[in-house]
């Protein structure tokens, strides 16, 4: 265990509340050994955790994601349906495939 200055405590204990270090998940133990290097590393982020309000609210926002992904999609019934596109040919077709086409002409 590490004994600290009163004034290096004051200090950096003022100082890890004030950066509100507390909700990356860090103690004030974990700072005080090097708070320069602390701050350095975690303030550099570019955004801080969420508070508790914010974090239900991306959970509720999480919980609809899968359905608005298929909002669009056609539904019959509330189930998701994927249109088929047949591409039907014509028994009177005659193409390059129709082999008895080919064997009456010769």
């Amino acid at each position: 265990m590490t004994l600290y200055n009163v004034n290096y405590l004051e200090h950096y204990a003022d100082r890890f509340i004030e950066l509100g270090l507390r909700a990356y998940g860090l103690s004030l133990e974990q700072y005080l050994p090097n708070p320069q290097l602390i701050e350095q590393l975690y303030l550099q982020q570019d955004h801080r955790p969420l508070l508790p309000q914010q974090r239900q609210v991306q959970q509720q926002l999480d919980a609809h994601q899968p359905q608005r992904q298929v909002e669009h999609l056609p539904q019959r019934n509330g189930s998701v349906i994927e249109p088929l596109h047949h591409k039907r040919r014509n028994k009177r077709s005659h193409h390059k495939s129709d082999f008895r086409r080919k064997l009456s002409c010769r």
